[in-house]
């Protein structure tokens, strides 16, 4: 099976904007614009949704004895 290059499919192309989201409206939060400080809420779900479903798979998949090669 021929391993996927999109970054899209892969996750990375949801991760990095989300995470550049966080920084991005955490700094001008910091300075006090209330816009930032409601976009600064879905983000960090968004963003800690993704990466706790990796978090989860592996988890599960050790627990199962299914390891995957590194």
């Amino acid at each position: 099976m021929r391993p996927c290059s999109s970054p899209w499919a892969t996750g990375r192309g949801i991760l990095f904007p989300g995470l550049f989201a966080v920084r991005f409206s955490d700094f001008f939060a910091s300075v006090g614009i209330a816009l930032a400080e409601r976009v600064l809420g879905p983000a960090h779900i968004l963003t800690g949704a993704r990466l706790m479903h990796p978090t989860f798979a592996v988890t599960v998949e050790s627990a199962l004895g299914r390891h995957r090669p590194v």
